[in-house]
């Protein structure tokens, strides 16, 4: 009687909604970000979809709040860079 629920496969995981998706994908997003080096968020955004050219759930999902904290985040690191002398 044990045997047979001891072999039983586990049901596949549901997929994720075009939400959840999004919020995976704004963590690589701010991973990018972070690194440095980018302008903003349509730098960014580039950024990803040539990693992930499948994926298109940031132009879909990616809300207001979502593009000015990414562009935050390279304000921040280009404030933090040493000021080019001419």
């Amino acid at each position: 009687m044990l045997k047979g629920r001891l072999n039983a496969k586990a049901p596949p995981p549901a997929p994720l909604s075009g939400r959840q998706r999004k919020d995976l994908a704004m963590i690589v997003a701010r991973e990018i970000a972070i690194i440095g080096g980018y302008t903003g968020w349509r730098h960014v955004l580039e950024t990803y979809e040539s990693r992930h050219p499948e994926d298109a759930c940031l132009r879909i999902w990616a809300g207001a709040s979502d593009r000015f904290e990414i562009d935050m985040i390279c304000e921040k690191w280009r404030r933090a860079q040493p000021k080019r002398r001419r």
